[in-house]
């Protein structure tokens, strides 16, 4: 996002130098242009990169005046351009004395190996098939998601959730259908086309500008193809659609702003005033108050980090009470830094789990069809469960939040890790087992699906498919000596019991936190 941002501004700054009579101001924008140039170079974001270039190539070519100094330099620029690429494509290890931080992540953004196995080029197949599902109108704003988690496949694509598709069109496409995706075009063709009609009636220092507006257009729509938008680029893209209709229909709106007063009317004031209102209402309800729960949950997260519990979530229940329209977002963010919480203190962990559902049953409200609130639901249930003797009408409630999710995203993996685990609580192992085997036919790449396998045939007293199981996860790089999983394997064991391998696992347990005295007992 800040190289897209920064994208936005370089062209316009450029043409200010250009333009600039004043050598003060010249050298500052000089220095700005630079400094902009240098961050989206150490950013590594290849979308700056391709909308840098394309705008850079198309203010060039089309700037006011014809040079031949100029086609000179463009052709220069494409040879130079293509030899940094061919460079970093045949020789990526750098010489010594070039080697650092900056350098290695500028290769490493313009190989094109790494850029063919990118991730997203997988997710898009998926947001095309959401968008077939609603090829008009789309999932409705900010519902990329539902129908992405309906259409997940692992075999496909492996990052587990997708709330942006990292392409515009296709995130407008989501969102608001094919329509959509012609009014976006539509607004750039629009906008372009009027600076070009008036581009040979303005001075030569107008046109300048005119022309960076015009080269950030295409570099930024060049850039969203890989990227999307966040509030600092809507920001600028804002403003530079209010600049360019000021160029284009400055004088008209002026004149017409001089007849308005010389006709004096009551009730032309009084609808400005109204509007007045109404638009500084909005910015407080949409714009200041989402800015400053922003800022609150960044402090709280902070406070979480540090171990400072009880303030941040003083902080975080005033800054709930503040309800907005990103009300969801915060409580997401709640049950976040109650699990980070919950393992600096465990003995807190149930006030957590019940504060945390109380805040999702309000996020469910706003977003059924969101499948992480689901899945978080059950999750939380899931260990309150755990945590009680009586605990059947618990584990109905985790079992009808994760049916909801699976629902919502039939083939997502970490649901059917959710039901093991939950099925493990309810000491019904053969149905985990089951849920391992639907884990795995999804997709038998993840480690996670072999490790929650072996650990209930644990339970089944199924030794050498367990232990096969667990050297699978093991082998496809699934942590089994961490103390999340030496406590699950001890848990297993201990049922059995199996002492001499519980013996053997909280040697590792100790190993890892040797502070606990009850580890030691057992």
């Amino acid at each position: 996002p800040l190289a897209i941002y920064l994208l936005l501004l370089s062209f316009i700054t450029l043409s200010f130098a250009i333009k600039e009579t004043n050598k003060h101001l010249k050298i500052f924008y000089i220095v700005s242009l630079f400094l902009f140039l240098f961050t989206i170079l150490i950013s590594g974001t290849r979308a700056a990169y391709l909308g840098i270039f394309i705008g850079a190539l198309y203010f060039l070519l089309f700037y006011p005046k014809k040079f031949k100094l100029l086609k000179t330099c463009v052709g220069l620029f494409l040879i130079l351009i293509f030899l940094i690429v061919l460079y970093a494509n045949i020789h990526p290890q750098l010489p010594t004395i070039l080697q650092n931080r900056i350098t290695k992540d500028v290769v490493t953004s313009l190989s094109i190996k790494n850029a063919s196995h990118d991730e997203r080029f997988r997710a898009w197949q998926t947001v095309l098939q959401e968008i077939e599902d609603k090829p008009i109108l789309g999932w409705g704003p900010e519902n990329m998601s539902v129908g992405f988690d309906k259409n997940y496949d692992p075999r496909v694509i492996s990052s587990l959730w997708w709330d942006r598709a990292h392409n515009i069109f296709l995130d407008t496409g989501a969102q608001a259908g094919i329509l959509g995706i012609i009014t976006y075009i539509l607004l750039f063709i629009i906008l372009f086309w009027s600076l070009q009609k008036i581009k040979p009636k303005k001075e030569h220092n107008t046109q300048i500008i005119i022309t960076g507006i015009q080269a950030a257009l295409i570099g930024y729509l060049m850039a969203n193809f890989f990227s999307f938008d966040t509030l600092g680029t809507y920001l600028i893209f804002f403003l530079l659609i209010a600049y360019s209709m000021h160029l284009i229909y400055g004088t008209d709106v002026q004149n017409e702003t001089q007849n308005l007063t010389q006709k004096k009317s009551f009730w032309k004031p009084a609808f400005i005033s109204v509007l007045f209102i109404i638009l500084l209402i909005f910015l407080w309800q949409y714009n200041l108050v989402p800015l400053q729960i922003n800022a609150e949950l960044n402090r709280a997260k902070n406070l979480s980090d540090q171990k400072q519990c009880d303030q941040a979530f003083v902080l975080l229940d005033k800054t709930l009470q503040e309800h907005s329209f990103v009300d969801s977002y915060a409580i997401m963010k709640y049950v976040d830094f109650e699990k980070t919480c919950a393992g600096f203190y465990p003995q807190n962990n149930l006030t957590y789990i019940n504060k945390g559902l109380e805040f999702m049953n309000e996020a469910v409200k706003i977003q059924p069809l969101y499948t992480r609130y689901w899945l978080n639901m059950g999750e939380l249930t899931t260990v309150l469960a755990g945590q009680q003797e009586d605990n059947l009408d618990l584990i109905k409630r985790a079992n009808s939040y994760f049916d909801k999710a699976l629902e919502l995203a039939p083939k997502h993996q970490e649901i059917y890790i959710a039901k093991i685990k939950l099925d493990i609580t309810d000491t019904d192992y053969k149905n985990a087992e089951n849920h391992s085997y639907k884990c795995i036919d999804l997709n038998p790449a993840l480690a996670d699906c072999y490790w929650y396998k072996g650990v209930s045939e644990i339970y089944l007293k199924n030794y050498k498919d367990a232990q096969n199981n667990i050297q699978l996860a093991k082998e496809k790089k699934y942590n089994v000596n961490s103390q999340t999983s030496l406590i699950e394997l001890a848990n297993a064991y201990g049922f059995i019991p199996d002492y001499k391998n519980l013996a053997d696992v909280f040697e590792k347990i100790v190993a890892i936190n040797p502070n606990v005295a009850q580890y030691h007992s057992l």
